[in-house]
């Protein structure tokens, strides 16, 4: 890939919902950073996704590590595991319908260090 090819961007929490930004679709690689600078801020909505777009979410600071849980209708994770990242090392991917309204986790994981 050349740089410049993956859409990265930094993102607030605010209100429960991070808004997508930077790519027509969403699409990308997003640092979450937590309201007011808050540990466990929770992530309850998410804006701005179209046709499908893939994302990937971590958390920006160390100590400030938001939460993901499943809601059932517009987040649903992988056997309704909440995603409580524990290091700015820790991931989660998702993948959001053609209109943005539903986000399925596709991965989770750690990025090699």
């Amino acid at each position: 890939m050349a740089s410049g090819d993956v859409n990265f961007q930094s993102i607030d929490i605010s209100g429960g919902t991070i808004t997508l930004t930077g790519s027509p679709t969403g699409s990308g690689v997003y640092a979450v950073g937590c309201e007011a600078d808050a540990n466990g801020d929770e992530i309850t909505a998410i804006a701005g996704g179209t046709g499908y777009a893939m994302i990937t979410l971590y958390p920006a600071t160390v100590g400030e590590y938001f939460v993901l849980y499943d809601n059932g209708t517009s987040i649903l994770l992988k056997e309704q595991l909440g995603f409580e990242p524990q290091s700015v090392h820790d991931f989660i991917d998702l993948r959001g319908n053609s209109n943005g309204t539903v986000w399925r986790e596709h991965n989770r994981g750690r990025f090699p260090v």
